[in-house]
Parts: C-alpha cells; structure tokens; sequence
C-alpha cells in the first residue's frame, strides 16, 4: 500500500514537471530574436502593387525602400508613391491588394496531425476584410441610408435600388446575388469574413424593399408570397419545368468557404 502510495506521488511529480518543462519549451523561440546577423526578405508584387517582408531593423527597411526607390527612377523611369510607400512594423494592419494583413504574435498551441502541441499561429499571415471595402460597395450600390433614431443612435436603413425596377423579380434576385456573391468570394479567406454579415443584411433589405416597390405592396406581403425557411424564392418556368430564382442566405462563420 505504502509502495502505491509512493509511486502514485511519483507519477504526479514527473507529470508536472513533464509539463512544466512542456510550458517553458512552447515559451521558447525557434530562431534566436536577438540575433542581429540573421536578415531575410520576401517580395510580392501584383501589377504596381508590392509588398517587401523583411526579418530585419527598421534601418535595413529603409534601406530596402531606397534601394527601390533608386532602381524605380534610374532604371524605371518611375516614381515611388512616398504617400502610399511606408515603412510599419509587421504586427500593424498593411493594406495591399484590397486586404489588410498582419503578422500573428499569438502563442496560443493547437496539437498538430501527430498529436504534438506546436505555436501554429505565431509569426503566419492572417488577412482581414477591411471595413471601409464592403461599406464603399453599399454606397456604390446606393443600398442604404443613415438615420437617427430616438435615442440619438445611428442605424443604417436599407433602400431600394430605382434602376433596378425595370426588370423582372427573377433579374432582381440574380442581380442580388452577384452583388453579394462577388464580394464574398473576393474575402473569403479573411479571419474576419463573418463582417459580411452585416454588408448581407443591407443587401438582403435592399432586395426586399426593391421587390416591394416594383409590385407596388409591403415588404411584408412579398415575404409571405415568397420566403421559405428564410430564403426568398421567386418561381419561374422553363422548358424543362418550374424553378425559382432564390436569394443567398448567410450565417458565415469565422472561416467559410466560397459561395457556389
């Protein structure tokens, strides 16, 4: 019994030392970040848009930015946007190609396919929706307007689109969904792609609204007409039989898929 006892208290020990010595090696870097010899750079250019990475101080960035600069005016014969070109620290939010992206500094651990808990998200790239993209979408769709209500809060009220009316309910939906669809393709790899969310509320309001004015009735009885578990459906016939025309739903998720 004395032996149980005293292998039972063993046991523990060797497991909190196990994870304490677990802890410390998670809390340890994998490169040496005092080490000032060690310098890398990465390169990614999309038409006149670049980006440059680099592991590095601030003074080898901006030597990299004069270096460009340089070679854009003496080869090129182009000349660098000083406004638009900038040196930031990699944890700071970057705008490039219509996203903006940052460095994880998370040290969160996840287990990994083999079972070993690794810093998965420390040092990757995580890319975000901007919200000033899918708000200048609503505005150039002309999608809502903003009001004030009692409480002297602001709250942004769906509208109906006037250049639409001239088509058919079927043409509204699949205008709808282009709208939505296309955007959300677009940011579909975003951490924060469920901000969408909100640019479908205004959208899916606007398509109500726009419904409703072209049969000259309430919002409320084209959803009885048509809504079925929460999708808008607007039937039509083919040569090889009924349809219907539905709108997009949307819950997204953290990190969805494509749309279809």
């Amino acid at each position: 019994m004395k032996k149980a006892r005293l292998k039972q208290e063993r046991t523990k020990e060797s497991v909190a030392d196990f994870k304490a010595i677990q802890k410390e090696l998670l809390a340890t870097p994998y490169l040496n970040p005092c080490d000032q010899g060690y310098k890398n750079l990465q390169f990614n250019r999309y038409a006149d848009d670049f980006v440059v990475g680099i592991i590095g101080s601030r003074k080898d960035a901006e030597r990299a930015k004069a270096n460009i600069r340089d070679f854009l005016s003496n080869t090129l014969k182009l000349t660098l946007s000083e406004e638009k070109t900038k040196v930031t620290h990699s944890s700071e939010l970057i705008n490039y190609l219509g996203y903006q992206f940052t460095v994880r500094r998370s040290r969160d651990v996840k287990r990994d396919k083999n079972g070993t808990l690794r810093r998965l998200w420390y040092g990757s790239t995580a890319l975000y929706v901007p919200h000033d993209k899918w708000v200048q979408k609503l505005q150039e769709y002309q999608a809502f307007k903003i009001v004030t209500g009692k409480d002297g809060k602001e709250r942004w009220k769906p509208l109906h689109r006037g250049k639409l009316m001239h088509k058919d309910a079927v043409a509204i939906v699949s205008q709808f969904n282009a709208g939505i669809r296309s955007l959300y393709n677009f940011y579909c790899l975003a951490e924060n792609v469920s901000v969408l969310n909100n640019f479908h509320f205004i959208m899916e309001g606007g398509l109500l609204k726009t419904l409703a004015a072209k049969g000259n009735t309430t919002c409320n009885k084209v959803r009885k007409k048509y809504e079925r578990d929460d999708v808008l459906a607007i039937p039509y016939m083919t040569k090889s039989g009924p349809k219907a025309a539905s709108s997009i739903m949307m819950d997204l998720p953290k990190r969805p898929t494509c749309l279809p």
